[in-house]
């Protein structure tokens, strides 16, 4: 060390020791053997893991060694996988995949690293991949609670496929195993509604089972499963436009879950219920306050959760702001699921683009006017620029599994 403080390679900063340019790191690093590099990165990444450093330091040495951590690391990326998750998805993947598939016994911290692999897959969007590790898992898993939520991820990723009717009997079948936990028993009827309705179209038949998860949701004290439950009878309401009924629901749903950080993505997904609900009832004033208040919920738990949706740019198509509304629409991810209306996407586009094209009309204040009257006549009037039922979609699942 003395030598290279000598010669000007590294130099004191304040209590610490830097290179004195990056280039020279950066030569010496290139130099260093391949295997030497990689021990001395996983060396570190374990130095750090004892050190309880924060997790996406720990993981970016993981990443650089370019190999298996081995036991030590499967142990620490079961603790670490929720905060990987919320800052660096990908990288946590990449992670997970690299020590399952390196791992010569399938037990149960084998079984614990296949369900956070398989909950950011579902997150991300990956459903195929989702599938096919939760399927794995369930191989291996044996706790009651385990086994519960690899059930119910299984069931959300094949819905976000398309399969309902598969999702449909996952769901069945965890119902039927013994000692499920109760906060999993509410979970899964919830979801089970919703794939119910999705499956078969029948309402009531769907609104019977939500409200069993909406009474196993209390009994159980779980604040997702009573939201979730809600967020159901939310749909079949605005399905059949009683939409007085359907802002009931989602209102007990927002105050079921509170303020908190918990359950971001659901919170989230519930808000833009609320949002294409307010517009369903003329209640232009409250629909923006609504998108605020998700839009600010967002930014202080969950950014990822802030993302653009149809339902926004509905909104601000009907309000006049042409730019905004093209913004939103513009910034949707066109691959995936998106929260949709019925055909409304296509519609949805095709006058955000005529609207570019031409100026729109203006109030005698100068205020931009829609091409359209601002909204419906009535929540149960049908007319051109209606919002109708959303089909929630991938991204919807993965919010509400939040």
């Amino acid at each position: 060390m003395q030598d290279a403080l000598a010669a000007g390679i590294i130099a004191a900063t304040g209590s610490r020791l830097a290179f004195r340019h990056p280039l020279i790191r950066q030569v010496l690093y290139d130099s260093m053997p391949l295997a030497m590099r990689a021990a001395l990165h996983q060396e570190a990444a374990q130095s750090l893991a004892v050190a309880n450093a924060e997790p996406l330091v720990v993981a970016q040495q993981l990443l650089a060694a370019g190999r298996p951590g081995g036991g030590w690391a499967r142990r620490w990326l079961i603790d670490a996988a929720p905060a990987l998750a919320a800052r660096a998805p990908e990288l946590a993947v990449e992670l997970l995949q690299r020590e399952l598939d390196d791992a010569q016994v399938r037990d149960r911290e084998w079984a614990l690293l296949s369900v956070a692999l398989a909950r950011m897959l579902l997150e991300l969007g990956r459903n195929a991949e989702g599938v096919m590790r939760a399927r794995q898992a369930l191989v291996v898993a044996v706790e009651p609670a385990s086994r519960a939520e690899i059930h119910w991820l299984l069931a959300r990723s094949l819905s976000s496929l398309g399969s309902n009717e598969e999702a449909l009997e996952t769901v069945g079948r965890a119902l039927q195993q013994a000692g499920l936990p109760a906060v999993w028993r509410a979970r899964l009827l919830a979801s089970g509604a919703m794939f119910q309705r999705a499956s078969t179209g029948d309402l009531d038949a769907a609104d019977a089972t939500a409200q069993q998860a909406l009474q196993a949701g209390q009994e159980a004290a779980d604040t997702f499963a009573i939201a979730y439950a809600l967020v159901s009878l939310w749909l079949s309401n605005s399905v059949r436009r009683d939409h007085l009924t359907a802002l009931d629901c989602i209102d007990r749903a927002l105050g079921a879950l509170g303020d908190g950080a918990d359950h971001a993505g659901l919170r989230t997904f519930i808000l833009d219920g609320r949002m294409f609900t307010m517009q369903n009832l003329d209640r232009w004033p409250e629909a923006e306050a609504t998108l605020l208040q998700a839009r600010g919920l967002a930014q202080r738990h969950d950014p990822r959760t802030a993302t653009p949706s149809v339902t926004a740019a509905v909104l601000m198509y009907w309000l006049g702001r042409w730019d905004d509304a093209l913004a939103e629409l513009s910034a949707v991810n066109e691959d995936l699921a998106e929260i949709t209306y019925s055909g409304l996407r296509e519609r949805a586009v095709a006058r955000g683009r005529r609207a570019h094209r031409r100026p729109p009309r203006r109030s005698s204040a100068g205020r931009a006017l829609p091409q359209r009257r601002a909204g419906p006549s009535g929540p149960d009037r049908g007319r051109p620029g209606e919002q109708r039922l959303p089909h929630r979609g991938a991204r919807a699942r993965r919010r509400t599994g939040r």
